[in-house]
């Protein structure tokens, strides 16, 4: 889940009970104002809950599976990526002919699997657009905070990495669905980058020593404000 960073509001929004709904499921015990004052753009906020199951409203292992096996998505609204660089989509993707063009980039779905299964992490992309559980989730999410929000979600195989090391320019609200992550979250090189400032290092040696090595479980959230 991604935020463009803005300047935090000094009042809280108010926001009516279904959009109060998608920010408590996110920051739950914290509240908007405790989160406002001393994280947002500030610092990254840990919530710990194992709480498998917790997100399935939003996105669940079933709805990837649907996605992905029944829906004949197409490129943009899904890629593989492996040790930070984009699979070829002509190695999972084809197009099928109707007159009076063709359906671009659609997944071929055995091609997806295999990829997967040798380390490729599937990326889903803008789920806000085509994926309604998650576009209610995002509408509510903006209404609570008065920011634009959007979604993405992805799937990474164990003992695999899907991108190297970067900062985003904007903030990220990560709902851990399912499973396990590491996260190693190192100081920021540009403090509270524009979207122009983009920045990757090639090596994780270029940044030194993470601040936060974390292992977030299903139903955990973290928050990283962009550059973090």
């Amino acid at each position: 889940m991604t935020i463009p960073a803005t300047t935090p509001s000094a009042e809280q929004p108010i926001a009516p009970a279904w959009a109060r709904s998608a920010l408590a499921l996110t920051l739950d015990p914290w509240s908007l104002a405790e989160f406002l004052d001393d994280y947002s753009e500030r610092r990254p906020l840990l919530v710990e809950r194992g709480e498998p199951g917790r997100f399935d409203a939003v996105l669940s292992d079933a709805d990837v599976e649907r996605l992905v096996c029944e829906t004949a998505i197409r490129a943009p609204a899904f890629r593989l990526v492996r040790d930070g660089a984009q699979l070829p989509l002509a190695g999972y993707t084809r197009d099928i002919p109707w007159r009076p063009g063709s359906f671009s980039g659609t997944a071929v779905v055995d091609r997806v699997a295999e990829e997967h299964a040798a380390g490729a992490t599937l990326v889903l992309q803008a789920l806000h657009m085509h994926h309604h559980p998650a576009a209610l989730y995002c509408r509510a999410l903006e209404v609570a905070l008065g920011w634009p929000v959007q979604a993405n979600a992805y799937s990474t195989p164990a003992a695999a990495q899907g991108f190297a090391v970067h900062h985003d320019t904007h903030d990220v609200f990560v709902l851990q669905v399912s499973g396990h992550k590491r996260w190693r979250i190192y100081a920021p090189v540009v403090e509270l980058p524009l979207k122009d400032q983009r920045w990757t290092p090639g090596s994780a040696d270029a940044v030194g020593r993470p601040l936060h090595d974390i292992r977030l479980r299903a139903g955990d959230t973290l928050y990283i404000p962009r550059a973090a």
